[in-house]
């Protein structure tokens, strides 16, 4: 039931996501231009967090151009971000930039604020902001929506970095055992 052409934010609502300024700029678009994005805000967790987003959805009025899907699992999860033309990634916080590797991985370029680990994650696969900037943000959709040679060359660049990086978590874990491993021989 998805969209036949998107940006997605794949996430839980909470503190730590600046979904406000993402909707923000969703309603300046939807203002000023024909040809708005169609965002898709793939919720995890409670019913009661895909309530709020709604809520902030009809507040900035933006319901003609943002769908609200629940997310369940990780197979939902990935089938909504491989799909995406690119993601989305407000933060005014995050740690581990995982909503970021993750679309990368899938050769997904991301659109992102410039909190936490977002920007070196992102690097030049995507597009940087400043937290709580709507114009701004806004710009970077529109950037990426319109298909151009900057969104070309970002789908690119996100493609070349997930054919390239094919580490897995058991090759981290493996890694991570031979330097233990030299530790205690050490010790």
């Amino acid at each position: 039931g998805l969209p036949g052409r998107y940006l997605a934010f794949v996430g839980r609502y909470d503190a730590r996501k600046d979904l406000r300024t993402l909707l923000e700029s969703m309603s300046m678009l939807t203002e000023s231009s024909q040809t708005a994005p169609v965002l898709v805000l793939a919720i995890e967790g409670s019913a009661e967090e895909r309530q709020r987003a709604e809520r902030l959805v009809e507040a900035h009025d933006v319901r003609g151009s943002v769908s609200i899907v629940p997310v369940s699992s990780d197979e939902e999860r990935a089938a909504v971000l491989s799909g995406a033309y690119a993601a989305v990634q407000p933060a005014l916080s995050d740690a581990n930039a995982v909503g970021a590797v993750e679309a990368l991985a899938l050769g997904i370029p991301v659109v992102c604020s410039r909190a936490g680990s977002l920007p070196e994650t992102v690097g030049s696969a995507g597009i940087v902001v400043e937290p709580r900037d709507p114009a701004r943000m806004a710009a970077a959709l529109e950037a990426m929506w319109a298909g151009g040679s900057l969104a070309q060359q970002l789908r690119r660049q996100a493609r070349r970095r997930a054919d390239a990086n094919r580490r897995t978590w058991a090759d981290v874990a493996t890694e991570t055992r031979v330097v233990y491993a030299r530790a205690a021989e050490r010790a």
